[in-house]
């Protein structure tokens, strides 16, 4: 049977939902289901950067999701399912506050949190004579971006407030900071495991297992105190394991 489902709605802060699903059989031994969300807020946070024209989406969600499965059932030892995700995060970030207040900021430089994934699961078991062989596989594209106002505030605020002159003798200039990282992650994981009976009272499962997680990280901004500017990192990490 065909099934649809289909609700929204509409919130404070301008905020609105939309979330869609259907679940259809391709033909007697393929299924499938496929799933699509948008949430989008403007947030809470009023920032006043520019007194003059306040701003409303500097703290904003803007989220999207799809999400498909099929589950293939070629006969009755036999069931494979296959999951992918496409999730786009794309968010303003803006909290950090001076004063703490939780609802206004001065921020100048507009922060980002930024994620886009792309991912691919399968999972497919196979029965045969009282034993069960499973094997499962996935997959994960990772785009991250984030950053925020380093100095929480800007140049009027900070002479107004504190009494911050960046052309006095014995200021170091403008107090400027901003922090930005981009993160590049990929993963994947296999593994094969078998399942069956050593006698009545005793099952046993036995397997194979592997994941590879690579990962560059670029990262700018005012960090140890001021003694660096900027951090690369590169991470490649394997793990094996042989269970029983």
């Amino acid at each position: 049977n065909k099934v649809y489902n289909f609700n929204t709605s509409i919130y404070s802060n301008n905020g609105n939902t939309i979330n869609f699903s259907t679940s259809q059989p391709i033909n007697e031994k393929l299924l499938s289901r496929f799933s699509i969300s948008k949430n989008y807020t403007n947030g809470y946070i009023k920032n006043l950067s520019d007194v003059s024209n306040p701003k409303y989406n500097t703290n904003s969600k803007n989220e999207f999701l799809i999400r498909s499965k099929f589950l293939f059932l070629p006969n009755n030892s036999t069931n494979i399912l296959i999951t992918t995700y496409y999730i786009d995060l794309n968010n303003n970030y803006d909290m950090w506050t001076p004063d703490n207040n939780g609802y206004t900021t001065y921020s100048d430089f507009q922060g980002k949190d930024i994620h886009r994934n792309k991912s691919l699961s399968i999972n497919a078991n196979f029965e045969l004579n009282n034993k069960l062989l499973t094997y499962i596989s996935s997959y994960s594209d990772n785009d991250i971006y984030y950053s925020y106002d380093g100095d929480w505030g800007n140049l009027t605020y900070w002479d107004s407030q504190y009494g911050y002159n960046e052309n006095a003798q014995g200021y170091f200039g403008p107090y400027y900071f901003t922090d930005i990282t981009y993160r590049k992650r990929y993963t994947s994981s296999h593994e094969l495991r078998l399942k069956y009976p050593v006698n009545k009272n005793m099952i046993l499962m036995s397997g194979l297992y592997y994941s590879n997680t690579k990962e560059t990280d670029n990262r700018d901004g005012w960090l140890f105190a001021g003694e660096a500017f900027n951090i690369n990192s590169i991470f490649n990490i394997e793990n094996y394991a042989v269970y029983s």
